[in-house]
């Protein structure tokens, strides 16, 4: 099977011959870290240990993705937020921001020369020299998450009560750096590009908020998108499902929260030919379940026609391999 063209023709509504079973978000699994001696902090910033990071998933859970980078601060440390990178399994953590106000919120126009956008970029180039066949996702930060990582996501949030207007102006400055990010991961040899944005989910914006300041956001960042693209906004989204639709990606990564079946009622219902990523549990099923419990959960995911097949989020690092192997063999014997 043409792994590439696969993914392809289930982003464009094309025939498939399976439904593509992979990951858009990061999926580390720590007995194989330690089996290929590959480990945080140093895949977090340096080329080969990124690189083998990203070939884990596919390699040793037969996943038809690539998917790197595995943090959600990247953006964030290039616009100069200081970012300690942890070590072991736990995800890097922003000590400081570089903004007092949100007034001043300013990006330099050289940023993505700065922080381990360079890194990205030539670890990209070895992934495609080393696995060519297999289509590579680049990871991304969604704006209103950036924002609220340059200002703390506690003032961001108060700040929408309180000064609205400069919230819009900042978010506006964020837009633009997103949108120069994305011509410049259009220039990389990527097969698409998925946009995390979990501050913008229900759990802490009321959903009018998110239409009438996220979406006209992403709707911008997604014009200058010259690939294939997957908008994951975390927690149960099912509030947003509508609006997530009409944002102009490719394809929309839902949680298990989120039933397939209403957001097909909603593609219907906004006329929408989005695409789902989704949904088998990171959290239970990938984490806590069983093989048997993975097969089950696949089995109703592609009974009720999901795209293409993936964790809900991103992969706890202890999860079990077996169980992300079950994903991979569930699908192909619901194809046999």
């Amino acid at each position: 099977m043409d792994l590439i063209q696969n993914l392809y023709n289930a982003f464009e509504g094309d025939e498939v011959e399976k439904t593509p079973v992979g990951t858009n978000n990061s999926a580390p699994i720590a007995e194989v870290m330690d089996q290929i001696n590959v480990h945080y902090p140093e895949a977090h910033a340096e080329v080969e240990p990124m690189v083998k990071m990203a070939l884990m998933a596919h390699e040793y859970a037969g996943f038809e993705t690539i998917t790197t980078p595995f943090d959600m601060t990247l953006e964030a440390e290039a616009m100069g937020c200081v970012v300690d990178l942890k070590s072991g399994i736990d995800s890097p953590e922003i000590k400081e921001v570089p903004f007092d106000s949100i007034e001043d919120v300013d990006i330099d126009d050289d940023f993505l020369n700065q922080g381990r956008f360079p890194v990205l970029e030539k670890a990209l180039v070895r992934i495609r020299e080393e696995c060519d066949t297999v289509p590579i996702i680049c990871c991304s930060v969604g704006p209103f998450t950036i924002l609220g990582q340059l200002i703390g996501v506690e003032e961001l949030l108060k700040l929408i009560n309180t000064d609205y207007g400069a919230v819009e102006d900042a978010l506006d400055v964020v837009v633009d750096a997103s949108c120069e990010e994305m011509k410049m991961i259009s220039e990389w040899d990527v097969d698409a590009i998925n946009m995390a944005d979990p501050s913008s989910g229900p759990d802490l914006l009321p959903p009018d908020t998110f239409e009438d300041l996220v979406q006209p956001a992403f709707e911008t960042v997604s014009e200058d998108m010259g690939y294939h693209s997957v908008l994951h906004v975390c927690g149960n989204t099912t509030p947003i499902i509508e609006y997530m639709l009409d944002c102009g990606f490719s394809a929309i990564s839902v949680e298990d929260a989120v039933d397939i079946n209403f957001i097909h009622e909603q593609q219907e219902e906004v006329e929408s030919d989005t695409k789902i990523f989704g949904n088998i549990s990171t959290s239970q099923s990938l984490f806590n379940g069983t093989p048997e419990d993975v097969a089950a959960e696949v089995k109703v995911a592609l009974d009720k026609k999901v795209d293409i097949l993936a964790p809900s989020c991103g992969v706890p690092a202890k999860s079990p391999l077996t169980n992300l192997q079950a994903m991979v063999k569930a699908r192909d014997d619901y194809f046999a």
